[in-house]
């Protein structure tokens, strides 16, 4: 085994001294003193004991383990399930996809952090990088709506409002050539009362409206057929 500065003098193991332990089992880690061990055990493979990241820590700081919507590696480079940083040692916060740390580095001095824990806020959502504008501005703060909007030509590709939520906007919208409305064709006799058109790549029943470059099969009420086969919007 490698030499670790602050193992206590029965050894590394507080549950066999200096006994073996036997292969593929663990054990409790010690140092000596007031030393912190980490990590807390220690195993045996292939006759050694398993001591890369072993080391006794002096006035460490607890790693963070609550943060709400922090990330796997709550800090950089610090392995999950570490559960101490020693004296110095800076981290660097990590939030899960969709948020930030609103700290951007945090240090361990004398077993206290300088900062107060890190919070993992929720990114705002980009309408330019969407494609689209807002009618609210351009950022939107995580859970505000949009009212998108899109250059002459073109149209957004839901209806009414939508959710920004962690730096992506719910549902997604983009800016798409102009539908084709069915209002025309609701007047037709005969037609199926479950829809007027049936979109295979989608594989639904269209009431409203066909979006654009994209075909669609007319349907027909029970006992009747429809005198085209297939319809196609183009650009409204």
């Amino acid at each position: 085994m490698r030499s670790i500065v602050g193992v206590a003098e029965e050894g590394p193991c507080a549950d066999t001294g200096t006994n073996p332990i036997e292969p593929m089992s663990k054990c409790r880690a010690q140092c000596s003193g007031d030393l912190v061990a980490e990590p807390a055990e220690l195993h045996c493979q292939g006759g050694q004991l398993d001591t890369p990241s072993f080391a006794c820590l002096s006035s460490p700081c607890k790693v963070p383990d609550s943060v709400t919507n922090g990330g796997k590696e709550i800090c950089r480079g610090i392995k999950s399930g570490t559960r101490f940083i020693g004296n110095g040692v800076e981290c660097i916060p990590q939030c899960e996809e969709g948020y930030l740390p609103d700290l951007d580095t945090m240090t361990c001095k004398d077993g206290e952090w300088d900062h107060p824990v890190f919070k993992c806020l929720p990114k705002a959502c980009k309408a330019e990088a969407s494609g689209i504008a807002c009618g609210e501005g351009d950022e939107i703060e995580s859970g505000s709506v949009c009212s998108p909007m899109c250059i002459a030509g073109l149209e957004p590709s839901i209806e009414g409002q939508t959710l920004c939520l962690a730096g992506k906007f719910v549902p997604e919208v983009s800016c798409l050539p102009p539908s084709c409305s069915f209002e025309k064709l609701v007047s037709i006799e005969h037609i199926s009362p479950e829809g007027i058109c049936w979109d295979s790549e989608e594989g639904i029943m269209l009431k409203d409206r066909l979006p654009s470059n994209r075909w669609c099969c007319p349907k027909c009420e029970a006992g009747f057929g429809p005198n085209i086969h297939t319809m196609h919007c183009n650009a409204g």
